[in-house]
């Protein structure tokens, strides 16, 4: 596996300039889960200089606050900083934060040439066979009521969407959802509880939704009750449950590996798509998630859900990367991927919107040089 003190290898000398450009990506509507109500998503575009003029871009997808992860955006940017001297020499210290790390790693992958007039990123290759699609689903916010929810689901599969993801909020919600299903009886669903589910009453909810014909269901109870998401895998027969905030590391996937669980597996989450890409060749419960990404990182997420297509698990489940027209208003890359006959299609470069990413910009560019 990648050892995470290993000088990266380049070719373009050693950089010489990191620049951090503080984005924000207003959402098309609202999206709501247990962490709360997001209408705009921060995003640092993170780019490399290196001495012969060649650039690498990568992002950081941590949020502004902790409710989704004790890793914020300040602490990302915080981290970078720290990380710079030995960035100055191709490498990425040990021990860093997951989102920055991930961020640096996919810089250092995802580079442009010093030629005159180069625009594309060449992203990094994680399969010889780049042409196939990769089989998509949608995730889908929690909605007011039950018609605002039949109206997504049957958006999301009149668009080709071939899993869809319902958010779930408090226990009356459910009524909602039990409502709205049975319309859709040859759709497969999955549920995320994004950490929600009460002691109280956590397991008689994943009974109820198990009846419901949910495939799976992501980290019903919160990371810190986790012992209880373990607990409930055995008290399941059909319900599986997957590890999505309890994973922020390698080690933290290998504490779990053996419990029965599936795992969310998050590039920017757990330190980079290097380890990502190890889990998804080595374990097969292991799929890609998504996480709210610009066009950059949903590429990269893109490509490693291709690499999971291998295993067993993830050549049944499609992937949440939706298309990069889905979120946002507007977008970090000129190209949108689209959908089409259920997958997206894996691209092997992007050109980035430096128009738009000035226009996105809400605060100065950060320049860090040795």
């Amino acid at each position: 596996m990648y050892t995470l003190n290993e000088r990266l290898p380049t070719t373009n000398g050693y950089v010489k300039q990191i620049n951090l450009y503080p984005l924000e990506l207003q959402l098309k509507t609202p999206f709501k889960t247990a962490h709360g109500l997001t209408t705009a998503r921060p995003i640092t575009l993170v780019e490399l200089v290196w001495g012969d003029g060649s650039r690498g871009y990568g992002e950081i997808q941590s949020f502004y606050d902790a409710a989704y992860d004790t890793e914020t955006q300040a602490i990302s940017i915080a981290a970078i900083r720290a990380a710079a001297p030995a960035v100055f020499q191709n490498s990425i210290p040990v021990g860093m934060p997951s989102f920055a790390r991930a961020a640096l790693e996919m810089a250092f992958s995802a580079v442009m040439p010093a030629r005159e007039g180069a625009q594309l990123i060449s992203l990094p290759t994680m399969v010889d066979d780049t042409a196939q699609g990769v089989p998509v689903g949608q995730a889908i916010g929690i909605m007011p009521n039950a018609q605002r929810l039949t109206n997504q689901i049957e958006r999301a599969i009149a668009q080709g969407y071939q899993r869809i993801k319902l958010k779930l909020g408090a226990a009356p919600y459910d009524d909602v959802i039990a409502q709205v299903m049975p319309r859709f009886p040859t759709t497969m669903f999955s549920a995320d509880g994004n950490g929600g589910f009460a002691v109280h009453d956590g397991l008689q909810r994943l009974q109820r939704l198990e009846g419901m014909g949910f495939t799976f269901i992501e980290q019903p109870f919160s990371e810190d009750q986790n012992e209880l998401n373990i607990a409930a895998i055995k008290q399941l027969t059909s319900l599986r449950i997957s590890l999505d905030e309890s994973l922020h590391s390698i080690e933290d996937y290998e504490r779990y590996r053996q419990t029965g669980a599936l795992f969310t597996i998050k590039q920017a989450k757990i330190g980079g798509w290097r380890t990502a890409m190890h889990i998804l060749q080595t374990d097969a419960n292991a799929w890609v998630g998504g996480m709210l990404a610009s066009g950059l990182g949903r590429s990269v997420d893109l490509a490693l859900a291709q690499v999971s297509l291998t295993n067993h698990f993830a050549a049944y489940i499609p992937t949440d990367v939706s298309g990069s027209d889905r979120y946002f208003e507007r977008d970090i890359i000129k190209t949108p991927m689209v959908i089409e006959h259920g997958a997206i299609q894996v691209p092997t470069q992007i050109e980035l919107d430096w128009e738009a990413i000035h226009a996105l910009q809400v605060t100065s560019t950060i320049e860090i040089r040795p």
